[in-house]
């Protein structure tokens, strides 16, 4: 993907470069590892032991956590006091989260 040219066309529609990360630090710096649970089972099938194998997996720097990339932009409102560029996600089994 050719970040230079998004972010040039979001220029162009208002939006700001606000920063460009790998999908690693995006998921650090919003919170991912607190999302590790303890667990005291031995059972490697529990959903607690799947869920932080997922998480492993997605951190690890296997190659492909460095290889995403996360842009992030900006709209500046028009009072120019706030800015937008949040999405609302749904963890599969939690509450509804902006990023």
């Amino acid at each position: 993907m050719n970040f230079s040219t998004l972010i040039r066309m979001g220029e162009q529609a208002g939006l700001k470069d606000y920063r460009l990360l790998t999908q690693k630090e995006f998921l650090v710096e919003n919170g991912l590892l607190g999302r590790l649970q303890n667990h005291e089972g031995r059972d490697p099938f529990s959903p607690e032991a799947r869920r932080n194998r997922a998480i492993r997996q997605s951190l690890l720097s296997d190659g492909m956590s460095e290889l995403f990339k996360v842009l992030i932009q900006k709209k500046v409102s028009r009072s120019n006091l706030r800015f937008t560029f949040s999405r609302p996600c749904r963890d599969a089994d939690g509450p509804k989260r902006t990023f």
